[in-house]
């Protein structure tokens, strides 16, 4: 059996096209693949299969693209780790938003930001192209709401709409749903000022879809003490729940 670390090399050799030519890079990742399978190795098989997704979907090749990917995820959905995850969902809205289906690619973009950070997330993740297909194609307050709605989504939500636009692709199906309106906001948007210096240290935390208990731990304070935070928070920003609170924090621009 072919040691784990040889199929990694194998995996990366595949993502340098540039280096070794599309041709061997994509035999790489196809042997890569092979042995992932062999060692059930679900990480490694979920970025050889994504890598043969975009292979595929480069040659234009869409449903054979969006048959792989779909099998990534399903690997990285077994993994239960937000950075498989995210490099899943990243993907997808690159697929989505070059499709045509902008608000899927706006939603996948905002659960992503969401759970990664804004900048960290869209660096790594090489989100420029979907991003600048949405902006141009969809309305600045739209974008915000979708933007706010996928932060607001937990990670198997996500999954599912990610799932869902792929599923769409391979059926052949165009991107043609109704646009969205986004509800008229009941209060003056929320300045940041109005948050205590604690309550701004505990809304990111509470964006990343923490705890009560991790946020607690997060911050060196008590389980009660984080509670009292978010009730306080929830409270200023007019929410009723904790999704409700990161899409109103999202869509205020304070996440």
């Amino acid at each position: 059996m072919l040691p784990v670390w040889q199929a990694w090399v194998l995996s990366f050799l595949a993502e340098a096209p540039d280096i070794v030519g599309a041709q061997r890079a994509e035999e790489a990742a196809h042997e890569a693949l092979g042995h992932f399978r062999t060692l059930q190795n679900a990480w490694g098989q979920a970025n050889a299969l994504q890598v043969l997704a975009i292979f595929a979907w480069e040659r234009g090749e869409r449903i054979q693209g969006a048959t792989l990917l779909t099998e990534s995820l399903a690997c990285r959905a077994e993994l239960a780790a937000p950075a498989s995850l995210m490099e899943g969902l990243a993907c997808t809205a690159d697929f989505a938003a070059r499709s045509g289906d902008y608000e899927g690619a706006a939603r996948l973009t905002g659960a992503i930001r969401a759970w990664g950070g804004r900048e960290s997330s869209l660096t790594h993740l090489h989100l420029g192209r979907p991003l600048a297909l949405v902006q141009e194609h969809v309305p600045q307050e739209q974008m915000a709401y979708l933007h706010a709605e996928g932060a607001a989504a937990p990670p198997a939500t996500a999954l599912a709409d990610a799932r869902a636009i792929l599923q769409q692709i391979v059926a052949g199906v165009p991107a043609t749903s109704p646009p969205v309106h986004p509800p008229a906001l009941t209060a003056v948007a929320l300045p940041v000022e109005k948050l205590t210096p604690r309550e701004r240290d505990v809304l990111p935390l509470l964006g990343q879809r923490l705890s009560d208990a991790e946020i607690a731990e997060q911050l060196f304070i008590g389980v009660r003490t984080a509670e009292f935070h978010v009730a306080n928070i929830m409270g200023k920003l007019g929410a009723t729940s904790r999704r409700e609170a990161i899409a109103s924090a999202a869509r205020m621009g304070l996440l």
